[in-house]
């Protein structure tokens, strides 16, 4: 790779990082203008993620005017998860970590992990991650804009961001968010089972992205109704469409919700977190419904007669791989209330 005169971070968004070097690096054959140039230009491509994408237009323009080999690419491009947020909709961040790059770096850095769907909390600062709030479309310097946008609505992004709860519950988010990234990366190392895509998942995982997409489903789903979301989202979107993408467009607070139900239902929590845990679930409970597992199975369920029954084969093929009798209630719950949607209709 060229070695350029500003320094690199391995963990930033290559956006955030050519960013930096047009504006820094004496040695760069793109300035600030040329980057702008090239960045509202690609800007409408249906190709564009400038950051995990090396065959966007963006991506492949920069690299090739920065002389970047093929070969090298991959690193610069290479997602922290299979299961990425959009560029359109990448908006969390941990303010410590802008802090620590604008000390290291003289100017604020934008992090790969921010961009994976289960990731809600630093692990390097101990806090749950923020959402810059009206950040509505994807910015070549968004790490500087969301550092703005913390800085003029700090408390707005607090408040959306649900902060203070998160940081109540912050030992169980991180423990989940350690167990989400092992299922993913095990079934890798492993070789265990093989997507629709071609890449490798472990079951816990495959099951741990379905529950998770049932509680953040937009609008109609579990978590949508606990904590109301104004998410862009097209209505006319297929159901199959609609649930994939209800945690690519889910706030973090949202996302934090589902993965706090979902560690419940796995019942990992310790003793220790037990308290908080349940106090988290009995609130949610007031507010949408449910009182045990079951109820809650039967909650989640807001779907027409013909989604629940497609939902339900699925969670049928995971009924007997069930460990814990929280999880059998709660498929349970979620398949007598298909049942009597059919019977009904």
């Amino acid at each position: 790779m060229k070695c350029f005169d500003w320094p690199t971070n391995e963990s930033e968004i290559f956006s955030s990082w050519v960013y930096r070097q047009s504006l820094f690096s004496k040695s760069s054959t793109l300035d600030r203008e040329d980057i702008a140039q090239l960045w509202t230009s690609c800007a409408l491509s249906e190709d564009l993620d400038p950051d995990f994408t090396a065959s966007s237009a963006f991506a492949r323009l920069a690299c090739d005017a920065l002389n970047i080999r093929m070969d090298q690419r991959a690193i610069l491009f290479q997602a922290p998860s299979a299961w990425i947020i959009p560029r359109y909709y990448r908006r969390s961040f941990c303010y410590g970590c802008l802090c620590e790059s604008i000390a290291n770096f003289q100017f604020p850095v934008f992090r790969k992990e921010w961009c994976s769907v289960a990731t809600v909390v630093c692990d390097q600062h101990n806090t749950p991650l923020l959402d810059a709030v009206d950040l509505t479309a994807p910015k070549l310097n968004i790490a500087m804009k969301v550092f703005q946008l913390y800085h003029e609505q700090g408390l707005r992004c607090i408040s959306a961001s649900r902060y203070n709860e998160a940081s109540q519950l912050f030992d169980s988010l991180l423990r989940m968010q350690s167990l989400l990234r092992e299922f993913e990366f095990r079934g890798v190392r492993d070789g265990r089972l093989v997507n629709e895509s071609g890449g490798v998942e472990l079951p816990e995982w495959r099951s741990s992205k379905f529950l998770i997409s049932l509680f953040l489903y937009p609008k109609f789903g579990l978590v949508n109704r606990l904590i109301p979301y104004r998410a862009l989202h097209n209505h006319n979107y297929a159901f199959q469409q609609s649930f994939n993408l209800g945690p690519l467009i889910a706030g973090v607070a949202h996302r934090r919700a589902a993965i706090i139900i979902l560690g419940w239902l796995h019942e990992v929590f310790s003793s220790d977190e037990d308290h908080g845990i349940e106090q988290f679930i009995r609130s949610a409970g007031n507010t949408v419904g449910f009182t045990d597992a079951k109820e809650l199975g039967a909650a989640s369920n807001g779907f027409s007669p013909e989604h629940s029954a497609l939902i339900s084969r699925r969670l049928m093929q995971w009924k007997i791989e069930c460990i814990n009798g929280r999880m059998q209630q709660f498929v349970s719950g979620f398949m007598e209330s298909a049942h009597a949607k059919n019977w009904n209709d």
